[in-house]
């Protein structure tokens, strides 16, 4: 693989939300039941993202994993199909589909890449959209998932929009966040995260899991840094569901699905003043339609 990490953006599929859900800017009942029942004509199709990284020491890592080819047996949407993995509410919130191809194994299969292949795969949080496929992925050497986020994702509101079948059979590795320690902040004493937890996932500060609660209270942001160290040099960061798409940053605009509005807020401001340092080369979010499928490549330090 030589000294160059390379992520490459995948498409698994897409939603059909409302289209005022990605940046709401308020989180109401009303919002939501506006969701569910909208009409074809005030939706917006988004893509599901998932990113498989090919990194010169720790191999093949995937973060996120899309839709399950279940959910959409022809390639449509299938509202039947969709039901056997999630309430009918949430099939009619999302209205997902998957194209053929599209699917995370049919992708990593084109490019020669077996599930076994996998180094590690990265679930930042328990959503139906970025853990189902994790069904085609199970002989991948790790399948991980912050701790604090199985803990909740069976609690509260979460419950909701985390149907259990979509995930609770899987062998999951469940690594707890820890509290970053005050002598390794990133740049002149600034803070990693809202509450500064944090997942080293190979103890050399080549990937950090960064809690960004809101969306839910376990989210788990992934910051790829191309340097060993807690000092990033150049580094990508993948907000996860914390941002919905750019504008969610740049104008302090939550989404109308998550458990707080100043929470949801506090972790896009961080992901703003990350998005602002000298060595950011890219911040992804996961549903954003202006981040197609591409390659990016960071050169080792």
């Amino acid at each position: 693989m030589g000294k160059e990490i390379k992520i490459h953006i995948l498409h698994c599929g897409y939603i059909q939300l409302e289209k005022s859900m990605p940046n709401a800017g308020e989180l109401k009942l009303k919002n939501s039941i506006n969701h569910v029942f909208a009409k074809d004509a005030r939706r917006v199709t988004l893509p599901v993202c998932a990113y498989l990284v090919e990194h010169p020491v720790h191999g093949r890592i995937l973060v996120d994993t899309g839709w399950c080819r279940d959910i959409s047996p022809d390639g449509v949407y299938d509202k039947k199909a969709a039901k056997k993995l999630m309430p009918g509410y949430l099939a009619d919130f999302y209205r997902p589909y998957v194209p053929k191809g599209m699917a995370i194994h049919e992708q990593l299969e084109a490019m020669g890449i077996m599930p076994r292949d996998l180094d590690c795969v990265i679930v930042t949080h328990l959503d139906p959209d970025h853990v189902s496929g994790v069904k085609h992925l199970q002989e991948a050497k790790r399948i991980v998932v912050p701790e604090y986020e199985w803990f909740y994702s069976c609690r509260y509101v979460f419950k909701a929009h985390q149907p259990f079948r979509a995930f609770i059979q899987y062998p999951f590795e469940k690594i707890p966040y820890r509290a970053t320690p005050s002598d390794r902040y990133w740049h002149f004493g600034k803070p990693v995260g809202v509450n500064h937890w944090t997942i080293n996932l190979f103890g050399d500060d080549s990937f950090s899991i960064v809690n960004v609660p809101g969306h839910t209270r376990g989210t788990g942001a992934v910051i790829i840094n191309t340097d060993y160290g807690f000092m990033p040099q150049d580094f990508v960061l993948l907000t996860s569901d914390a941002a919905f798409n750019r504008h969610s940053w740049e104008n302090m605009s939550i989404s109308g699905l998550g458990l707080g509005e100043e929470t949801m807020r506090s972790s896009l401001d961080w992901i703003k003043s990350m998005s602002e340092l000298p060595g950011c080369r890219a911040v992804l979010a996961s549903h954003d339609p202006e981040i197609v499928p591409q390659t990016i490549t960071l050169q080792m330090k």
